[in-house]
């Protein structure tokens, strides 16, 4: 704040607010006429006017006053000098008497109420005061002022500098009380009613407040009033309380060409588009008093442009780490006042330094596998620090571990964006977009990051071994080779990843995909991160030397052994794996040597997972045996170790392992979900199942013969019993395939009289079929299900009748089928069911054929363990067809909907429910062919 002039200029000074009074106080834009300068007799009666005035001789002041205006009435000051002059009178008069009145009429009159030695006081009381602020000792100041208030009440500029100084000493009950009394004498100066308006807008009586600013602007008083800075200061109160509009109509009369109104209307506009953006700090005017040979001149001081005070509030909350605010008042300082590298620098670094917070959060969620968690916090991040490329690679690799590979790639687009010259989002995007099975939009990302020419030569080197795996995987040898072929051959990198194509060309096949490793560090220039190739990639060449061990290529894996470990003879894992070359190589001694010279007789429990998923299960079940036995196999690998021992057909470790596991779990040493606990525990059942056994119920209207059953005559309405056992020899149940002996019996316990008609032997049969000991036929047979991940089952079978109404023939069959969540569930209350089976078989000796299938879809939902345990409804439509060529019309297709209630018990610990019982109820509408496609079918079923 400036309130007072060095005293080296203070005559200068003077002088010139005196002219600038009496010259300028009429508003001059650029289109405006100024108003004559004053001179000759007008100029002296004006002065002489003024001069009156301050001394307070008021009557001689309003009567020179008066002859001033009616020689120059184009002057506002004056008219204001004259108002000011009017009301000086008037309060006096009002004031009452002391004394004896002096004569009428008499010149004593003038100066009855105010002697010239009292105004002379309290003049040199101000000029003290004036000195005083200039040192800032304000608080003597005040009390000069006082002084000299109380000397000249009526002298409304010594008022306005009490008021002012108040201010100045936050005083602000002081200064109220200075501005009432002072708004009673003068209803019309602009500096005080700006002052009253800051009083009551401090007290957030901003209503009030406005009135008084209005009165500023429509005021024309004697003081250095410049109607331009003055409506700047009105825009800045009404700002700083957020009406929009009120600073607009300030505005209102100034030109877009003024920088310093522009400013304030594009702030104006802003807050009127959202009254949430940061607002100016309302701040007390600043006036500027000088005292010359006839009053005391205060003008208001130019205003900073909210730029700047906006700019100088965002520095202040950025140093009080209120980071959010400083950047919203970056914003607002950058929108109101134009573009400044500074300024967007300071603001880019506050957001940098809002990022980190989120940014740790991310990265501490992803240390704790909880790439969910990361993305969201990482996407605040980037919100706040959209320039810094480690925010947006980690954002891709969260992606991608959620599966999220589309939506990840995306991302790498956007990064690219960002820097269009930095090579690693180009290399994410490529590994995204092969990830996705699109291998020619990745090679072209690919060959984009190989022309990147800022990177090093390190750098540049990295990237070809990357591309070069990731070629590979595709099984793009051509384009790998290519990208090698820069690279020296005494590079040990480059060399191996040549041996490994040489493999895969002669063996077919292809490594893996693997991301690349993406290495941030912290630079002065911030963080930078550059890619590599993942630091598995040489499991690749393992994996190579565990497929040739699984095929029994024993000298080819050897080979590659001995150049891996070339690479670096001191790894560990490498000689591990060399040892297990010689080995099967049958290099005993070697291999022994070998063993003998590691550190860790245990092996690396990776080499276990490697080896499994190199289809070498035998090593890799041995492998996990190795580091079971020296009692360092994590309850987490337990699971893994036991499917690589089914794999391996070793059924009895694998349930070991299962059962471990599952204690592991009710131990707290492993996490794992209820539906994970209970697919153990099936795995268990599953495996240990060398029999069985079920005994069916089923009635169907207008029933064909049933599947496996020739009975050509079996017609019309019947309800039938069939009971099965069966036998699984362990040593032909390995790796998914068995193979079952099976013994059945069927008997026909019911039978509708009908009439039908057998297409082959042109007989007719009018009444009922078979039933009971008649109808007895038993069977044996063997069935074979030879792949591991597809339910066809293959079986031939005698059957042998027992009944005299039954007929003995043979029969092979064949049978599909699939099923989704027909099994128990332990996680979801209720999930999707659906499953589909066909048969079809041929009767040796009746020469007949037949085809059988169904197809059900619904919900299955668990009824409540209070109810029933385990037990589940599943209510469905279903589409069935059949083919029989015995009847006059084969085919018969129908469709419908149905009810399933399965219960299941028979489970422990270890071992999921085992049995269950089952009955379905469905009811058929014919679509196509003979009529035996529509009625009732129901069916029981007990399985055990």
């Amino acid at each position: 704040m400036i309130d007072r002039l060095p005293h080296n200029t203070k005559r200068r000074a003077t002088s010139a607010l005196y002219l600038v009074l009496t010259f300028a106080s009429a508003p001059a834009g650029a289109d405006e006429i100024l108003p004559l300068p004053l001179s000759g007799a007008a100029y002296r009666v004006a002065d002489q006017a003024y001069r009156e005035y301050a001394s307070g001789d008021y009557d001689a002041a309003l009567r020179d006053a008066r002859e001033a205006v009616r020689q120059r009435p184009d002057v506002p000051s004056l008219r204001g000098l004259l108002r000011q002059a009017e009301a000086a009178v008037r309060n006096r008069a009002r004031r009452p008497a002391t004394g004896r009145a002096p004569p009428a009429n008499s010149r004593a009159t003038a100066h009855a109420a105010v002697s010239p030695a009292p105004v002379q006081g309290a003049r040199a009381l101000v000029s003290r005061a004036l000195d005083l602020l200039g040192q800032n000792k304000l608080v003597d100041a005040s009390r000069e002022i006082d002084r000299a208030v109380q000397l000249a009440p009526d002298v409304p500029q010594y008022r306005l500098l009490q008021v002012y100084v108040s201010i100045r000493l936050q005083d602000y009950a002081a200064a109220e009380s200075a501005s009432r009394a002072e708004s009673g004498n003068v209803s019309g100066d602009a500096l005080m009613s700006l002052m009253s308006g800051y009083l009551l807008q401090r007290r957030r009586s901003y209503d009030a407040a406005r009135e008084q600013y209005v009165r500023a602007l429509s005021a024309t008083t004697p003081g250095n009033v410049d109607p331009r800075i003055l409506r700047l200061a009105v825009a800045d109160a009404a700002l700083s309380a957020g009406d929009a509009q009120g600073a607009l109509d300030a505005l209102k009369s100034l030109e877009d060409s003024d920088a310093d109104a522009r400013e304030r209307k594009l702030y104006a506009q802003a807050l009127a588009a959202d009254n949430t953006a940061p607002r100016l700090e309302l701040k007390a005017p600043v006036i500027q008093c000088a005292m010359n040979q006839a009053a005391l001149v205060c003008a208001l001081t130019p205003l900073e442009r909210p730029s700047h005070a906006l700019a100088d509030a965002a520095y202040r909350a950025a140093a009080d780490h209120r980071l959010q605010e400083a950047v919203g008042l970056f914003d607002m300082a950058l929108r109101v006042g134009g573009a400044n590298r500074e300024l967007e620098g300071r603001r880019d670094s506050v957001r940098r330094q809002m990022a980190q917070q989120p940014a740790g959060l991310a990265y501490r969620a992803m240390a704790d596998n909880d790439p969910e968690s990361a993305q969201k916090q990482i996407a605040l991040a980037i919100a706040y620090a959209p320039d810094v490329m480690a925010y947006r690679l980690l954002r891709i690799e969260a992606l991608e571990r959620m599966h999220q590979n589309a939506a990840a790639e995306s991302a790498a687009s956007e990064a690219m964006q960002a820097d269009d010259e930095d090579s690693v989002p180009v290399l994410m995007r490529g590994y995204l977009r092969q990830l996705q099975g699109r291998p020619a939009a990745a090679l072209g990302d690919y060959q984009r990051a190989l022309k990147n020419d800022t990177l090093s030569d390190d750098d540049l080197r990295n990237l070809r071994l990357y591309v070069a795996d990731a070629s590979m995987a595709g099984g793009d040898f051509k384009f790998a080779t290519q990208t090698l072929s820069p690279l020296p051959t005494g590079d040990r990198e480059a060399a191996w990843r040549r041996t490994l194509m040489s493999f895969y060309r002669q063996y077919s096949g292809h490594p893996r995909l693997r991301a690349p490793f993406l290495d941030c560090r912290l630079t002065p220039y911030g963080t930078v991160c550059t890619a590599r190739p993942a630091d598995s990639a040489t499991d690749a060449m393992i994996e190579a030397i565990y497929k040739a061990l699984a095929k029994k290529h024993n000298s080819t894996a050897l080979a590659l052994a001995r150049d891996l470990v070339a690479l670096s003879p001191k790894n560990e894992r490498y000689r591990w794996v060399l040892a297990q070359a010689l080995t099967a190589d049958g290099r005993a001694s070697e291999a022994n040597e070998v063993f003998a010279s590691l550190h860790d007789a245990t092996p690396d429990v990776d080499l276990a997972y490697l080896a499994s998923m190199s289809g070498a299960s035998a090593l890799a079940t041995q492998t996990f045996k190795k580091i079971d036995d020296a009692d360092k196999l994590p309850a987490g690998a337990l699971q893994d170790a036991g499917f690589a021992a089914v794999n391996a057909d070793q059924r009895p470790a694998a349930v070991t392992y299962f059962k471990r596991s599952i204690d592991a779990v009710g131990d707290g040493q492993l996490e794992m979900s209820p539906q994970s606990l209970y697919e153990t525990r099936r795995a268990v059942s599953e495996l240990e199942r060398q029999w069985g056994a079920y005994v069916s119920l089923s009635y169907r209207g207008s029933n064909n013969m049933q599947a496996g059953q020739n009975q050509s005559a079996l017609v019309g309405d019947n309800l039938q019993i069939g009971t099965e056992a069966y036998w699984r020899p362990p040593s032909l149940d390995r790796d998914g395939s068995y193979v079952d002996l099976y013994a059945r019996l069927t008997d026909t316990a019911y039978s509708a009289p009908t009439t039908s008609s057998n297409t082959l032997t042109g007989d007719t049969f009018v009444g009922k079929s078979p039933t009971g000991v008649p109808s007895l036929l038993s069977a044996f047979g063997v069935r074979w299900k030879p792949l591991a991940s597809q339910n066809i089952i293959i079986a031939f079978e005698r059957q042998q009748a027992i009944g005299s109404a039954a007929q003995s023939d043979w029969l092979p069959r064949l049978g599909y089928s699939y099923g989704l969540g027909t099994d128990l569930r332990a996680d979801v209350p209720s999930w999707n069911t659906h499953q589909v089976y066909a048969e079809t078989g041929y009767y040796l000796r009746a020469q007949t054929y037949y085809l059988t299938s169904e197809l059900q879809s619904g919900r299955s939902f668990r009824l409540p363990e209070t109810w029933l345990g385990n037990t589940v409804v599943w209510p469905h439509a279903v589409l069935g067809a059949d083919y029989n060529n015995a009847y006059s019309m084969p085919w018969a297709v129908g469709a419908g909907v149905g009810v399933n209630l399965r219960h299941w018990f028979r489970e422990d610990r270890y071992h999921a429910p085992r049995s269950y019982f089952d009955l379905s109820v469905q009811y058929r509408l014919k679509v196509a062919g003979d009529e035996r496609a529509k009625g009732w079918f129901i069916r029981s079923v007990f399985n055990y």
